[in-house]
């Protein structure tokens, strides 16, 4: 029985532990790709005024 248990509570850890760094690691790509899409967005948008200005 303890074993099993101590089994068990080991196993539901592991896999808290791995939905855990899953998500942080998701969150990490896409603060990532958010950050891309501003940078894209404000070169665009320096491109669009050295056009108008001309």
């Amino acid at each position: 029985m303890g074993i099993l248990e101590t089994l068990i509570t080991i196993f539901i850890g592991l896999f808290l532990i791995g939905l855990v760094l899953s998500l942080t690691i998701w969150l990490m790509w896409l603060f990532l790709i958010l950050a891309i899409i501003l940078l894209v967005v404000k070169t665009v948008r320096r491109f669009i005024k050295k056009f108008n200005y001309k």
